[in-house]
């Protein structure tokens, strides 16, 4: 196992490498094209924090690498689903908000691992904003959002997750640094 995680992580920084070049010279919907760069950037993060932990047992690197394979398929539910998203707009399943909140979890810890704990600390606490707005003092109060509404706009959209950071981490970042 020890030799097999970093072909694995060398094999997929290659193939988001290759993909980003493609991507480059084809029309393709921008969603798309974000979905799958987080799913690379999340699932080369855990791969990565599973390869750093120099003497850890055989459970956690199984656990960090189901994470990572949890977090690249929240990030892909978007490209897989297109479709089923497109033709529902503003309105979530149930499988939509699991995965969304997993997501958004599985996410915010990457974000903890890789950049501290302050930005991630700010992003919670702009969620729960969200949730408990009617409960703040009147000055920042609000009517409060409901998980469905938020998983809706954080995660299914291309406001939240999905916005504009990502956008162009996808489409000049990247390339840049590559």
């Amino acid at each position: 196992m020890p030799t097999l995680l970093p072909r694995l992580i060398n094999g997929l920084a290659l193939s988001w490498s290759v993909f980003q070049l493609v991507i480059v010279k084809m029309a393709i919907n921008d969603t798309l094209v974000r979905s799958v760069h987080l799913a690379f950037a999340l699932v080369l993060a855990y791969l990565g924090f599973a390869y750093a932990q120099k003497k850890s047992s055989l459970f956690k690197t199984l656990f960090y690498t189901f994470l990572a394979f949890a977090a690249g398929l929240g990030g892909l539910y978007i490209f897989l689903d297109y479709e089923g998203l497109a033709s529902r707009p503003g309105l979530p399943i149930p499988r939509d908000i699991v995965f969304g909140i997993c997501t958004i979890v599985l996410l915010l810890e990457a974000t903890r691992r890789t950049l501290g704990i302050a930005l991630t600390l700010l992003g919670s606490i702009f969620l729960a904003f969200c949730y408990f707005g009617p409960h703040l003092p009147d000055l920042i109060s609000h009517r409060g959002a409901s998980v469905s509404k938020i998983i809706s706009h954080m995660y299914l959209g291309t406001e939240g997750i999905f916005g504009v950071p990502i956008n162009v981490s996808a489409s000049f970042v990247f390339l840049f640094v590559l």
